[in-house]
C-alpha cells in the first residue's frame, strides 16, 4: 500500500511552495565496444544500461544474458551514448552466440532493438524498454529458433490489463513481422555475425555463421522517422525447456547515427549528502558534511581508489567503501565552511583488464540558507515508474519524472526529503526475493532508477531519504523491533510482524539510502541484526529529527488478534480501530520515544527557530471503502468518480498501515510532539 508523507511541523513553516562521467570514446561517426578491457562483472560499463542487473554480466569479453527463463524473456542492454536520427545511413553489427548446448527453445530470440523510445522523449525512458512490446518499443531485428532473420515491430499493443509489473515474457512468434529471411544460419554451429543497415530507404539485415556455414538476409522499406531512436541488445530465452542462459554478445559496432557522450552513466551513479549545523561555530557558518556516492554492482577489487575534491583546491579526501552488497563510497568532512556555495567532485578509479580508468561526478555544496527568508523543503514519496497496460510512451512510462524534477527544481529547495518508497519492489518487473545474491542486485536495479531520475537535484541539494516498506521489498510493514517475519499455521509472514527479507538485504537498503545521515541516536543494531538510523540534524535554522515509524511498530495480528487481520485490515465484524486496543503496543518504540522526548524538550540548538520531525506515515488514517468490503484488494477495479461525484456506498474504515495504529502508541507520539 502507498504510504503518505508526514512532516510533523512543531511550528508552522512558511514559504514551501549532474551526474557526469568520463566516456571511453570521443564523438565520431563510429562506435565499437567488445568488452575486451572490461573485467568480469555485472556492470557492462558507463555506455550501457542493462535490464536487469542480475540478468547480465561481462565474462571473458562477452556481454552475457545469464537468464533464459521464459517468464522474463526479453532482456535488454541499451546503448546510452549513441542513437539513430533517421537523417543518414547507418550500420550496426554484433556477434551473437548461444550459451546452451542443444537446440534452442522454440520461442528463443536474439538480436537488436532499433528506434527504441517515444519520439521527443527522454532517452532514459527508452532505456526501460524490455520484456514486452508496447508503444515506443521500437523495431526488433532477431534470429529465431530456426536460425532465420526477422524484422518486426516491438511497438504493438499488448493484451494485458492494468498492472504494476509486466507479466510474462515476450513471445517473438507472435510479433508482427515485416520481413523474414529464406536462408538460415545453422543453430549450434558457433557465433553468428548480425549486421543491420539502413541506406536511407531500405532497412536490411544479414546473418552469417562462423565459417560462412549458412546465412540469411532480409530487408524492408523504412522511412527515417520509423528508424529514429535508441539501440539495444535483445535476448529472449535460450536452450530448450527455459533453463540455462540467454544469449551472449561481443564485438558491437555502429557507424552513423548521433553521438551522445554526455549520456554515459557511471561509475558514480548518484550522490546524496546532508549538512548538519548542530555544532557551535561562533560567527562562522559551518556544517558537518556527510556524503554518499552510489556505484554500480561491480566485482570485488574493482574500486582501486576514490577521492572527494572540494572547490578544486582542497586536498582530496579518500572515500570509505560501504558494507558488502551496498556498493557505496562515504565521506565525512567536519566543520566545513558553508558561508558560500562550494563545488565538489567525486572521482573513482576502477579496474580494467589493462589498468585503471577514472570516472567522476560533480555537485554543489549548498550555502547555508539566509535567515531573512522562508526555509523551503521539497518533500516527495512513493516514486512509481509505470502503471496501466504495457506502454513505453508517456501514457505508460512515467520514469524519469522529468516534468516533476523540473518543477521541483524551480522552487530551489533548501533541502529535499524523500519520505519512503523511493522504489517499489514490483515496479516494471516483479521482485526477485531469493537467493540474496539475486535479490540485492534486483534492489539495485530499482534504486538506480531513483538516482537516475533525481540525481541532478540530490547532487546539489542536501537530501534526507528514509526507506519505507516497499524499499525493503515488503508491502505494509510492522517491523516489531527488527525481527524476521515468519509464517506459521494460519498466519502469513506478511501479517506476522517483522521483516520478510533478511537483515543482510535490509542493511543494504539502509546503507544506500541513509548512510549520509548523521550517526544513529539509538541502538545501532536491533532484532535480527538490522541497522537503525534515528537521528537529528540542524540546517538553515531548522532542527530536524529523523525517525523510522515502521521499525518498532507492533503487528496488529499479534497485539490485537481479535481483529482477525489481513494485511492491516481488520476482518472481524464490529471491530473498530477507534477503540483503544492494545494499550501496550509499540509504534515508535521505547528508544525512539526517549530520543524524541529528549530532543523535543531541551533548549533549541543555537541558530534554529523551529523543530521538525521527518517520518514516513501520518498519525491518522482517513480511509473509506465500498460497503461490504473489508480490505483494499478490489480498489483498482472500482469505477473512478467523475468531477463533483462521490461513491454512493463508501464508509469510513480503519487501516493499521498508517500511524493511527496502535492508538495508544499514536497518542504517546502526539503528546511527545506537543
Amino acid at each position: 500500500m502507498h504510504t503518505t508523507t508526514l512532516l510533523l511541523l512543531l511550528c508552522v513553516m512558511s514559504g514551501c511552495t549532474g551526474v557526469d562521467s568520463t566516456p571511453r570514446q570521443a564523438e565520431s561517426r563510429s562506435y565499437r565496444d567488445g568488452w575486451a578491457d572490461t573485467p568480469d562483472r555485472p556492470w557492462p560499463g558507463p555506455e550501457w544500461y542493462a535490464n536487469r542487473i542480475q540478468d547480465w554480466r561481462v565474462k571473458d569479453g562477452w556481454l552475457e544474458c545469464v537468464t533464459g527463463a521464459a517468464r522474463r524473456a526479453g532482456r535488454t542492454a541499451h546503448l546510452l551514448v549513441r542513437s539513430l536520427d533517421g537523417e543518414g545511413p547507418f550500420e550496426v553489427a554484433v556477434t551473437i552466440r548461444s550459451q546452451d548446448a542443444g537446440p534452442p527453445d522454440p520461442k528463443a530470440a536474439a538480436g537488436i532493438l532499433l528506434a527504441v523510445g517515444e519520439p521527443g522523449r527522454d532517452y532514459r525512458a527508452a532505456a526501460m524498454v524490455q520484456q514486452a512490446p508496447g508503444p515506443g518499443g521500437g523495431l526488433l531485428v532477431w534470429l529465431d529458433a530456426e536460425g532465420r532473420l526477422n524484422i518486426g515491430s516491438f511497438s504493438g499493443e499488448r493484451a494485458q490489463g492494468h498492472a504494476w509489473s509486466i507479466g510474462g515474457g515476450v513471445d517473438p512468434t507472435a510479433l508482427p513481422v515485416r520481413a523474414r529471411s529464406i536462408g538460415a544460419v545453422l543453430p549450434g554451429r558457433g557465433p553468428v555475425r548480425l549486421t543491420v543497415a539502413w541506406d536511407g530507404e531500405d532497412l536490411s539485415a544479414r546473418a552469417t555463421s562462423t565459417g560462412e556455414v549458412g546465412g540469411g538476409t532480409c530487408q524492408t522499406r523504412m522511412s527515417g522517422a520509423e528508424i529514429s531512436g535508441g539501440i539495444s541488445l535483445f535476448s529472449a530465452r535460450g536452450g530448450t525447456g527455459g533453463a540455462g542462459h540467454g544469449f551472449a554478445f561481443s564485438d558491437f559496432s555502429l557507424t552513423g547515427g548521433r553521438a551522445h557522450p554526455e549520456r554515459a552513466w557511471g561509475p558514480v551513479l548518484g550522490l546524496l549528502y546532508t549538512l548538519d549545523q548542530s555544532r557551535e561555530a561562533g560567527t562562522r557558518a559551518t556544517a558537518d558534511l556527510r556524503l554518499t556516492a552510489q556505484l554500480p554492482v561491480l566485482a570485488e577489487g574493482d574500486v582501486v581508489a576514490s577521492r572527494l575534491v572540494i572547490d578544486g583546491r582542497r586536498e582530496p579526501i579518500a572515500g570509505t567503501l560501504g558494507p558488502d552488497g551496498a556498493w557505496t563510497l562515504m565521506w565525512t568532512v567536519p566543520d566545513l565552511d558553508v558561508g558560500a556555495e562550494r563545488a565538489y567532485r567525486v572521482e573513482v578509479d576502477t579496474r580494467t583488464t589493462t589498468g585503471t580508468v577514472t570516472g567522476s561526478a560533480e555537485g554543489v555544496i549548498r550555502a547555508a540558507p539566509a535567515g531573512d527568508r522562508p526555509f523551503v523543503l521539497g518533500s516527495l514519496s512513493c516514486m512509481k515508474n509505470r502503471g496501466g497496460p504495457v506502454r513505453w510512451d508517456r501514457l505508460g512510462m512515467w520514469f524519469p519524472h522529468e516534468d516533476l524534477v523540473e518543477r521541483l527544481a524551480a522552487h530551489d529547495p533548501d533541502m529535499l526529503f524523500f519520505a519512503g518508497d523511493q522504489i517499489y519492489e514490483g515496479d516494471i518487473t516483479p521482485p526477485d526475493l531469493s537467493p540474496l545474491g539475486v535479490a540485492i542486485p534486483d534492489y539495485h536495479s530499482k534504486w538506480q532508477r531513483f538516482l537516475w531520475a533525481f540525481g541532478e537535484l540530490t547532487a546539489r541539494i542536501p537530501t534526507v531519504t528514509i526507506p519505507d516498506d516497499h524499499d525493503v521489498f515488503h508491502g505494509n510493514l510492522w517491523g516489531s523491533g527488527g525481527v524476521r517475519a515468519r509464517k506459521s499455521k494460519g498466519v502469513r509472514a506478511q501479517d506476522a510482524g517483522g521483516y520478510k527479507m533478511p537483515a543482510a538485504f535490509v542493511n543494504v537498503v539502509h546503507a544506500t539510502q541513509v548512510s549520509h545521515l548523521p550517526p544513529t541516536r539509538v541502538a545501532p543494531v536491533i532484532g535480527q541484526g538490522i541497522t537503525t538510523y534515528t537521528t537529528s540534524l540542524a540546517w538553515g535554522g531548522v532542527d530536524f529529527a529523523v525517525i523510522d515509524d515502521r521499525m518498532w511498530k507492533d503487528a496488529p495480528r499479534n497485539a490485537a488478534p481479535e481483529g482477525n487481520w489481513v494485511n492491516g485490515w481488520p476482518q472481524a465484524d464490529g471491530f473498530s480501530l477507534k477503540e483503544p486496543h492494545a494499550p501496550d503496543a509499540s509504534l515508535w518504540g521505547e528508544e525512539q520515544e526517549a530520543f524524541i522526548a529528549q530532543w523535543g524538550s531541551g533548549e533549541r540548538r543555537t541558530g534554529t527557530w523551529t523543530r521538525v520531525v521527518l517520518a514516513q506515515s501520518p498519525l491518522a488514517g482517513l480511509h473509506t471503502l465500498p460497503q461490504g468490503t473489508k480490505n483494499d484488494a478490489g480498489i483498482p477495479s472500482q469505477a473512478i468518480p467523475g468531477s463533483g461525484e462521490y461513491p454512493p456506498d463508501d464508509r469510513p474504515v480503519g487501516d493499521s498501515d498508517t500511524d493511527g495504529w496502535p492508538t495508544a502508541g499514536r497518542d504517546r507520539a502526539v503528546r511527545l510532539l506537543a
